[in-house]
């Protein structure tokens, strides 16, 4: 399986944490597909033995994921595509996407994330605890490379004019649909 570079687990009722299910090494895989299985947690520290540092596009969409902690994404360092759609998302660490400063496009659609998620002390942002959307966007706000963002059918309530300012140069979608 070392020549592997896409890899499709995707609907199989995989469970516990995504990492517990790798074992070998697939240091070629660029796209890991894994959605609509029964993971609960990320748990980026039980990665051990499994390189996948060249990865590229990884599909969490459709899980039971309730958060994202530090380190789960920790050795994705050349992750470009994070889909996280359809969780159950309502907590992302403060320095969660600390290490994938390649990430194009995020998609953390359809989850359960309101206004007083806190997104701080990233690389791409400066706020601290936050109250409204505009703030907790800082998340993306020294991101260079990322242009998608969805944020749609989420618990956000506002959003202020400035809240991309900082990726507008990148930015080419956004969708923050369906909020409130």
């Amino acid at each position: 399986l070392t020549q592997l570079v896409q890899l499709d687990l995707s609907q199989n009722k995989l469970s516990g944490s995504v990492y517990s299910c790798f074992k070998h090494t697939l240091s070629n895989l660029l796209d890991l597909n894994l959605s609509k299985n029964c993971f609960i947690q990320i748990n980026g520290n039980e990665h051990h033995g499994m390189e996948i540092e060249n990865l590229r596009i990884l599909n969490l969409c459709g899980n039971s994921i309730e958060s994202i902690q530090i380190g789960d994404f920790l050795h994705l360092i050349k992750l470009e595509k994070l889909l996280l759609g359809s969780n159950k998302l309502n907590q992302i660490n403060k320095e969660a996407f600390k290490s994938n400063p390649l990430l194009i496009e995020l998609d953390l659609s359809r989850n359960l994330l309101e206004d007083h998620v806190i997104f701080e002390n990233l690389p791409f942002k400066t706020s601290k605890d936050v109250t409204t959307l505009y703030k907790s966007l800082k998340l993306f706000d020294k991101l260079e490379f990322l242009e998608t963002i969805n944020l749609s059918n989420n618990r956000f309530k506002s959003i202020e004019p400035e809240a991309f300012k900082d990726c507008s140069e990148s930015l080419q979608k956004l969708d923050v649909s369906v909020n409130n």
